[in-house]
């Protein structure tokens, strides 16, 4: 059985597949030959743009476009926004992420032959809940079932360590984000035990440290075209790739000309950016040392493309002060550990297991009695290993109160709640269905990490035992679910990949004609957009129904309900 790990990259994406006992990368684009030739030759830009005849491109092809016809590094604006102009059209972030997936098994399939509907994906340790949730239902739209979404750089770990006893950080500084992990190897089990990181420091900044440069350099650079930024922007890339192996370079402008740039240039520029690496690695030191959980590390791991530079990874050993361990291909290494997760899942590895921690805290918004200022009330601590649970009760703060104002919290509670360290992930306007005085009436808040670091909340009053959330009217998340089904259907026709027309390739001939349908569509249409248990419910149901040929009429009238309830879904 061949299992499956894509590394799904802020600027590239790259997708590994663990067959056999080995481990390779799969071929998913091809690079112009000067990009090839520095090492990208296994990756796919993690690029959506618009040709000159609003023609969708991807990848490489889409990379070479000027600015305004692109969105690059699309995972840095996962929580913050939901829309983006491309040419002279407007996309949701939704859309861009389900046709990059689309696209990544389109390619797969077309290049190296390699077809598959399910896979470990990889996220950025310091991911919030929503972008992970996010993340998982952008590649749900694209018929990709995903096994699990695991950290980075635990998956990085578990193919730079290969099962070896140690205690391993990770720095996982790619083209987006820098994520830094410490893991305890034990008896082929990877176990997280703190991370920190930056979301918004990556291999773009450092391009913009260049262009920044050549900005003050480069004389009438103001008077360049969309066209010529787009191509200097790019020129800036190389140079700072190429510099990891040589002194200087010569940067060629657009209209002819070139500059010379020198690696101690370079290393001037990123300082400021060096610096901004050193608080979550000692945030990581100081975790271990406080908790007490691992005496020393044993090795330290570098991956990413970021962390190829000769000045990063000086800077980064001086820190840890310990000596860098040889990874074969930093720029693969996280999408190879997804594989080999991958087939750990899929029973294809039984002697090995992984477990990751929340990087966040995760509480609520509240207010004390003796202070009117709100603070973060932590429910579910910072590197809890998932699955995680908490309950915490409250009460209200005035009598009578007919309304909660739920502000769900996921950050730094030692940090003032409008700090950076702290965003708010949800707010709720709840109904308490019996007000009474503040000292009679109690509710309890619940919160849940499943093992892929996505929130689910309950609010309950212990007292009537009765969820309030329960009251919630659907009708914003009807809406919210038919523009996702939506989204997968436009997937198909913009990727142009018949093969997501998976409902009409899924048979069960040996079912009644009519039960197969409604099992391939309740599957394809319905499963992919509920949350995780009650997909689990479905599709445990839709198993059990085929396993029993459709005899048991009290297994297929649970199905007709389910369809009933999600008929809005179909």
């Amino acid at each position: 059985m061949a299992a499956i790990g894509i590394d799904f990259g802020t600027t590239n994406c790259v997708v590994s597949i663990f067959e056999g006992g080995d481990i390779s990368t799969i071929r998913i684009g091809e690079p112009p030959l000067e990009w090839g030739e520095l090492g990208h030759d296994l990756l796919f830009p993690s690029v959506f743009g618009l040709d000159d005849k609003s023609k969708p491109l991807f990848g490489w092809d889409a990379k070479l476009l000027p600015p305004k016809q692109k969105i690059e590094a699309i995972k840095r604006f996962f929580f913050a926004e939901e829309h983006a102009i491309v040419g002279n059209e407007s996309f949701t972030l939704n859309e861009i992420s389900t046709y990059l997936f689309a696209q990544l098994r389109k390619s797969a399939a077309q290049e190296s032959g390699v077809h598959f509907d399910k896979s470990v994906v990889t996220i950025p340790a310091n991911s919030r809940g929503n972008a992970r949730k996010r993340t998982k239902i952008c590649a749900g739209m694209a018929n990709i079932k995903v096994l699990a979404l695991i950290n980075e750089p635990t998956a990085a770990a578990m193919a730079a360590t290969k099962g070896r006893t140690e205690n391993v950080m990770v720095v996982d500084w790619g083209g987006g984000t820098l994520d830094v992990t410490v893991l305890e190897t034990r008896n082929n089990r990877f176990m997280e035990r703190t991370s920190a990181g930056v979301s918004t420091l990556g291999g773009v900044d450092f391009d913009t440290a260049i262009m920044g440069w050549l900005s003050d350099t480069v004389e009438d650079l103001k008077n360049y075209s969309q066209a010529e930024k787009g191509f200097l922007r790019l020129e800036a890339e190389r140079a700072k790739i190429l510099l990891s192996t040589e002194d200087e370079v010569s940067i060629r402008l657009p209209r002819g000309d070139t500059i010379r740039f020198t690696r101690l240039k370079f290393e001037e520029l990123i300082q400021p950016l060096l610096q901004q690496a050193r608080e979550p690695v000692e945030r990581c030191l100081q975790d271990i040392a406080e908790a007490n959980t691992l005496s020393h590390i044993d090795s330290l791991v570098l991956v990413g493309g970021t962390s190829q530079i000769p000045a990063v990874r000086n800077f980064i050993a001086e820190v840890v002060q310990l000596p860098l361990s040889p990874v074969a291909n930093p720029m693969t290494a996280t999408a190879e550990g997804a594989a080999v997760a991958s087939a750990i899942l899929q029973g294809e590895m039984p002697e090995y297991n992984f477990q990751v921690t929340t990087q966040h805290a995760l509480g609520v918004l509240a207010v004390s009695h003796l202070e009117a200022k709100p603070h973060f009330s932590t429910i579910i601590p910072r590197n809890q290993g998932l699955p995680a649970r908490g309950t915490e009760r409250f009460a209200p703060v005035v009598d009578h109160q007919e309304w909660l104002n739920l502000a769900i919290m996921e950050g730094d509670p030692t940090k003032p709640p409008d700090d950076l360290g702290s965003v708010e992930l949800q707010h709720w306007r709840v109904p308490i269905t019996s007000p009474k005085p503040m000292n009679d009436c109690i509710f309890d808040i619940t919160y849940r990490y499943d093992t892929d670091g996505i929130v689910h909340v309950d609010v309950s009053d212990p007292l009537n035992q009765t969820s309030l959330l329960a009251a919630k009217v659907p009708e914003d998340d009807r809406q919210e679910k038919r523009k996702l089904v939506e989204i997968s259907d436009n997937a198909r026709s913009t990727v142009h990949d018949e093969s997501l027309e998976k409902s009409d390739t899924v048979p069960h001939p040996e079912l009644p004609p009519y039960l197969a349908a409604d099992i391939i569509m309740l599957r394809t249409k319905v499963a992919p957009f509920l949350d995780m248990d009650e997909s689990a419910k479905l599709l445990t149901l839709c198993d059990r129904i085929v396993e029993t040929q459709g005899v048991d009429d009290v297994l297929v009238q649970a199905l007709h309900n389910f369809r009933d309830k999600y008929s809005y879904l179909i």
